[in-house]
């Protein structure tokens, strides 16, 4: 089910809530395995503290490169995904574009309502005497 568009298209579901989407997969993905890590190395700090100090600051070493690593690896996947949904939007604009230029250059006289219809051109239906 959608909602109409000002232009009277029905604007679907998934595009309208595209924002809370992308809000969501942030939230779900980047914040929840960044808040593991952050667990992981705390519980490192309580294991480790009273083993030896030098292993709990080599562990905290050890996860903040891992964890910058993952934020660019998750900014770069996502505008990898904006970038090619721009480029597919680009695509469907230029057809578009391309259709209405046809369609201006398209002569009226030569095509009728009930044979553009039927897919065929005014002039291949009619007959010679």
């Amino acid at each position: 089910m959608g909602v109409k568009s000002s232009g009277g298209g029905i604007i679907p579901a998934h595009e309208r809530f595209q924002h809370y989407i992308t809000i969501a997969w942030a939230f779900s993905t980047v914040l929840g395995i960044i808040l593991f890590m952050a667990e992981f190395g705390l519980i490192c700090w309580i294991k480790f503290w009273t083993a030896s100090k030098a292993a709990a600051w080599v562990a905290t070493a050890i996860l903040i490169p891992v964890a910058f690593i993952f934020l660019g690896f998750a900014l770069h996947f996502h505008r990898s995904l904006l970038e090619h949904k721009i480029e597919e939007h680009d695509k469907g604009l230029r057809e578009l574009d391309e259709l209405a230029h046809n369609l201006d250059n398209f002569p009226e006289d030569s095509v009728d309502s009930t044979t553009l219809m039927a897919g065929q051109s005014n002039k291949s239906s009619v007959q010679h005497v």
